[in-house]
Parts: structure tokens; sequence; C-alpha cells
């Protein structure tokens, strides 16, 4: 057995750039050596289940910000992008679960009352392709195809009350999803999301 170790370096800037914005970023490197993946396999009896050890460079950046277009409209997004190179004499070696690309954006407008205020939100997030497996190749069946997700929120709140009232909805699309996959040899199995669509209201009373 070996022990993993992993050298990192990450800068990164956050603050308030300009009057209405608010951000972070960051950028990162981190070199892995002796890094353990599992790789499953069907036998006569069950799994049987081996380590692979691999040397790994993730290099990537991670950006927030928070940006007040208007005194009642604001713009919250997120992106991220992360490059994992594995070195392994298998060509087809890959770093499982781990998508290049990571990105959100969410717009919310307040909008102003006589007795109190509504905000309306909606939330878009999407998460790039990846593998389920640490193996890109093709004959594995492994690559899970990415997947965009739509949530919205709709909130009312008195100005003179301790309470509020919500609609709102989950994953709108109804987007069925691979959270995972593992190609046992004689099949491949797909773990899926457990979250359909979702509407329902909301009353929340402060105590």
């Amino acid at each position: 057995d070996s022990n993993v170790t992993a050298e990192n370096l990450e800068v990164g800037l956050k603050g308030q750039p300009l009057d209405n914005l608010q951000m972070s970023l960051s950028v990162f490197y981190t070199e892995y050596t002796d890094l353990p993946y599992q790789v499953s396999s069907t036998t006569g009896t069950g799994f049987s289940t081996e380590s692979i050890i691999v040397d790994q460079t993730s290099q990537g950046v991670e950006w927030e910000s928070a940006w007040a277009v208007t005194d009642h409209f604001r713009l919250y997004t997120t992106v991220g992008y992360i490059d994992a190179d594995v070195k392994d004499d298998n060509p087809f070696a890959v770093a499982p679960l781990t998508p290049e690309l990571t990105a959100s954006i969410s717009p919310e407008l307040t909008i102003p009352m006589a007795n109190g205020e509504l905000t309306l939100r909606a939330d878009w997030s999407h998460r790039d392709d990846m593998y389920g497996e640490p193996s890109s190749d093709p004959g594995r069946f492994t690559q899970i195809d990415s997947r965009d997700l739509i949530n919205f929120d709709f909130t009312y709140r008195p100005s003179d009350g301790d309470w509020s009232v919500s609609a709102y909805g989950r994953n709108v699309t109804d987007e069925r999803y691979d959270n995972a996959r593992l190609n046992t040899g004689d099949y491949v199995l797909i773990m899926l999301s457990n979250d359909p669509s979702e509407f329902g209201a909301r009353f929340t009373k402060e105590v």
C-alpha cells in the first residue's frame, strides 16, 4: 500500500469591485501522487473490486457573483471549470464523476407592494457530462450525459408581519438523469436521480 499525497496551490480574490457587484474568483492547481481509483467487475459469487493507483493533476477556476442590476433586480451566477489529467499506462484512464463545467444563473426580482413585497426567483443549473468510473473507454458505456435543472420560488412577505407565503417548483422540466454508472462486465448499473418535478405552496411563520 502507498500513501496518497496532494500538493495544492490556490489563489483567489473576494470583494466588491463595484458598488453593485460582489464577487469571488479562485484559481487552483492540485497534484496527486498514488491516488487510488476503484474498478469493479462481476465474478461468479458477486462483485470484485480492485484499486488502480494513478497520478493526477487537477486545475481549474471557480467564480461566484451577486450583481444588483437595479434596486429591485439581482442576478446571481456561479461558474466552475476543472481539467483533471490522469497519468496512467491505460490511455482511457480518467477522473470519475468529475464534470469539466458547472454553472448556475439565478435572477431575482423584488416587486414592492402596498403592504409588503413579492420576490420572484428562478434558478438554472448545469452540470457537464462525466464518467461514472475511471475509464473513458466507449465500450464501458459509463459516460454520464450532462444535465440542466430549473427551479423557481415566488414569495410574498408583508411589511408588518412575521410570515410569508410561497409558491415553488423544483426540477420543473422533470428531467431524469444519471448520478452514477458502473459497468460490472455483465451489465451497466445505472443510478438514476430520484427527484421528479415538485410543485407546491409553503407558509412560513417566525416564532
